[in-house]
C-alpha cells in the first residue's frame, strides 16, 4: 500500500479495502508504522508505539468488527489497557502500569480497531496545549511552531499527520474539541453517559469528563460512535437512546433544522475575526441546506461557571494525588499550586460547584427545546504557539483565567453533558479554525447530520496533503 494512499483513506475505506482483499492488514500496519517513524521526530504525537505487536494481536483475534482490525491509538490519560503505561503525562506516575482494560478499549477492539500505542497528553490533562515532562513538546502538523491543542493534542496530531485515521481522546473542558479545531479534524464530545468511563469509575470531574475519539472524516466518527455507545451496568448516567442511526444520519441533510448562531459578543471577550467567521460560514451553509438560522444564545453566567469548573478541577487533582499517594513535588509548578488550592477547598465548595453545572444543564435543556443546533466558535483565537499553556511558572489563578477565557463556549457542553463537536470548516491561510456544533442531550445524530452536510458542502480532507 502506497504511503499517500494510506494517508488519504479513512478508517471505513481501509476496512473496505481489507474486506475486498485489495490490501493486507500487514500492508496497512506497515504504512502506519512508516508514517509514525516519519513524523514522530518533528511532531512527537506518540508517547510510544508498537505496530508489530498490534498487528499480531489483531491477527490473533478470530472475529473482526466493522473496522476489520485496523490500527488506532489510545490517549495516555485515564484510558487503560492492561500492562500498558498509565502515566497521565506525569513524572509522578512514570512507572505506573494499567491493571485492566477500560470499557472503551474493549469496545474499540470489538469494533475492529487494534490499539498500537499511546498518544501524548499534558500532565493530568490540565492544559490546552500539549507539553509533558515525560513526552516533551507535541507540535501541530500544519505548523510545528504552533500547538496541536490539549489535552488530546497527541491524538489530534497523530490523526492529522496520517499515522492513524481515528484515535481515542478524552474531553473535560474542551480536550477533544480544541485539538480537533487546531488540527483540522472532526472531534465530537458525546453526551454524558453515552460512553462508559469504567470499570474503575462511573464519573470523573463531577461529570465533566467524557471519552470518545478524533477522526479525519465525520462518517468514521459516526460509525465508531454507534459501536462504542451504550451505558454499562452500574454507570451513574445513561444517555438517551439515539433517535436514528448515527451513520445513516450523515445522509439526512439539515432541511428544517432550527439553528441558533452565537452572537459575536456573547462571551464579552475579544475573539479573533477568523474564529467568528468560521461560525458565520457554517451557519450560512446550513441555511443553504434548508435550515432556519437566527442569532441566539443561552443565558449563562460565564464567570460563575468558570469559577465552578476551576474548583472542580483543583479538588479532583488534589484528591487524585491523595488517593494514589503521589509525591506532589514531582508535579510541574502550576500543578503543585493547584493541589494546594484543591486541598484548601471544602466539601460545600464542591457541592456548590456541581450545582452550578446542574443549573447550566437546565438552562441549555430549555434552550434546546427551541433549537436543534447551536453554532459557535471553538476557541477565541486559532492555534497559538507551542507552550502557550505550559504548566511551568507560577500563579495558577492567572493561568486558569487564561485557560477558561481561551475557549469559553466549550465549557457549556462539558458542564451540562450535552454533545458538541468541532468541524474544520474554515481554513484561513491554509490553517484550520474549528467551528462548534451543539445539540440537546442524546441528539448526536443532529450533529452528525449537520457535520456531514458541511463536510460535503466544503470538503476538508484535501488539506491533509499539505502535511509533509
Amino acid at each position: 500500500m502506497r504511503p499517500d494512499e494510506y494517508r488519504r483513506t479513512d478508517a471505513r475505506g481501509l476496512a473496505r479495502l481489507l474486506q475486498r482483499g485489495e490490501v493486507s492488514r500487514r500492508e496497512i500496519f506497515e504504512a502506519a508504522a512508516l508514517r509514525a517513524e516519519a513524523v514522530q521526530p518533528r511532531l512527537r504525537p506518540l508517547a510510544w508505539s508498537d505496530f508489530e505487536a498490534a498487528l499480531a494481536a489483531a491477527e490473533a483475534r478470530p472475529a473482526q468488527g466493522p473496522f476489520q482490525g485496523i490500527p488506532t491509538l489510545l490517549k495516555d490519560l485515564s484510558t487503560f489497557k492492561a500492562g500498558w503505561p498509565a502515566t497521565n503525562g506525569s513524572a509522578a506516575l512514570a512507572s505506573n502500569r494499567a491493571r485492566f482494560d477500560s470499557i472503551i478499549v474493549e469496545r474499540l477492539e470489538a469494533a475492529g480497531f487494534a490499539p498500537a500505542g499511546q498518544t501524548t497528553a499534558p500532565e493530568f490533562g490540565m492544559s490546552l496545549s500539549c507539553e509533558s515532562p515525560l513526552w516533551g513538546e507535541t507540535r501541530n502538523p500544519f505548523d510545528p511552531a504552533l500547538t496541536p491543542g490539549g489535552s488530546s493534542g497527541g491524538s489530534a496530531a497523530a490523526v492529522a499527520a496520517g499515522i492513524v485515521p481515528l484515535a481515542q481522546a478524552t474531553d473535560s473542558a474542551g480536550s477533544i474539541r480544541v485539538p480537533a479545531a487546531h488540527c483540522g479534524l472532526f472531534g465530537i464530545k458525546p453526551s454524558r453517559g453515552s460512553i462508559p468511563l469504567g470499570p474503575d469509575s462511573g464519573e470523573r470531574m463531577a461529570g465533566l469528563s467524557h471519552s470518545f475519539a478524533v477522526s479525519r472524516t465525520v462518517r468514521d466518527s459516526a460509525l465508531a460512535f454507534s459501536l462504542l455507545r451504550g451505558n454499562a451496568p452500574g454507570d451513574p448516567y445513561a444517555a438517551p437512546a439515539p433517535t436514528a442511526d448515527s451513520l445513516a444520519a450523515c445522509d439526512a441533510g439539515v432541511q428544517g433544522f432550527r439553528v441558533a448562531l452565537c452572537p459575536d459578543d456573547w462571551s464579552g471577550l475579544a475573539v479573533d475575526p477568523r474564529c467568528l467567521q468560521g461560525a458565520r460560514n457554517a451557519a450560512a451553509l446550513l441555511a443553504d441546506g434548508g435550515a432556519t438560522v437566527e442569532l441566539a444564545a443561552p443565558a449563562i453566567e460565564c464567570e460563575r461557571l468558570q469559577a465552578a469548573v476551576h474548583a472542580i478541577l483543583v479538588i479532583n487533582l488534589a484528591a487524585a494525588l491523595q488517593r494514589g499517594k503521589l509525591d506532589r513535588s514531582l508535579l510541574q509548578p502550576l500543578l503543585q499550586e493547584a493541589v494546594i488550592q484543591g486541598e484548601a477547598r471544602s466539601g460545600s465548595d464542591y457541592v456548590e460547584a456541581t450545582l452550578v453545572l446542574q443549573q447550566t444543564a437546565r438552562t441549555l435543556g430549555d434552550f434546546f427545546q427551541r433549537y436543534d443546533l447551536w453554532v459557535s466558535p471553538v476557541t477565541a483565537t486559532p492555534a497559538p504557539a507551542v507552550g502557550s499553556f505550559a504548566l511551568t511558572g507560577s500563579d495558577f489563578d492567572a493561568y486558569m483565567r487564561r485557560f477558561l477565557a481561551f475557549a469559553p463556549w466549550v465549557l457549556l457542553a462539558s458542564a451540562s453533558g450535552i454533545p458538541a463537536a468541532s468541524v474544520p470548516l474554515h481554513w484561513p491561510d491554509g490553517r484550520p479554525v474549528g467551528t462548534q456544533l451543539f445539540a440537546a442531550l442524546g441528539q448526536e445524530t443532529r450533529i452528525f447530520a449537520a457535520a456531514a452536510y458541511l463536510e460535503t458542502a466544503r470538503p476538508w480532507t484535501q488539506h491533509y496533503a499539505a502535511i509533509a
